[in-house]
């Protein structure tokens, strides 16, 4: 499965909601050429509306989780919308029959991965309930592609700004997700949200 150059990156469902998300994720990679990236998309808008359901109906844990992950095909679509650049890959032999081609940016839906793949990884592996989200699911991707490095593209910084186990007691990523860390090469952060950096790229780009 190893892929030398590739990087898993998660973008965040939060950060839907920028008018400007198409150019912030632009300016990112811009930054990164000669990078490979797998894109993972979070689906937070429709999984807090979920949420809210869960509480009012008392939904079983392992439905509310594979509705949870329906939500996030949702988001992979969105985001094909703003990068139509990048493929869009929903089974694990796509995956397999693009790593060693010329694809420089690749969108999965996690689902079919989730159901097949993820449950025969070594290590740590993700339990069907409100303790994963997809910043867990994003570091199996990347424990499966052997990823140089796993990016979360966020609306805020942590405060602490190397990832520990302090990430998940701020809610800056789920509970599960520090169990997870030590599988992954690197784990590295940006806050996409923040205008002053959406400023800096913007003079870089002009």
């Amino acid at each position: 499965m190893k892929s030398a150059s590739w990087c898993v990156v998660k973008v965040g469902g939060s950060l839907f909601d920028l008018p400007d998300l198409q150019q912030r994720l632009r300016c990112w990679l811009a930054q990164r050429q000669g990078q490979r990236h797998l894109f993972v998309a979070g689906g937070v808008a429709w999984v807090d509306q979920l949420r809210s359901w869960d509480r009012r109906y008392r939904l079983d844990p392992v439905t509310a989780h594979w509705l949870a992950i329906d939500c996030m095909q949702v988001t992979a679509a969105l985001l094909h919308t703003l990068l139509p650049e990048a493929t869009r890959i929903r089974t694990w032999d796509d995956w397999l029959a693009l790593e060693a081609s010329g694809e420089r940016q690749v969108i999965l839906d996690v689902k079919q991965f989730l159901q097949v793949v993820e449950p025969t990884l070594p290590g740590v592996r993700l339990v069907a309930d409100w303790r994963v989200s997809s910043d867990s699911i994003a570091a199996r991707v990347a424990t499966a592609v052997a990823a140089d490095a796993l990016v979360l593209l966020k609306s805020r910084a942590p405060v602490g700004r190397e990832p520990t186990a302090a990430w998940a007691e701020e809610n800056y990523v789920d509970v599960w997700f520090p169990q997870l860390m030590t599988d992954c090469a690197d784990v590295a952060w940006v806050n996409l949200r923040d205008d002053q950096w959406a400023a800096t790229m913007d003079r870089k780009g002009d």
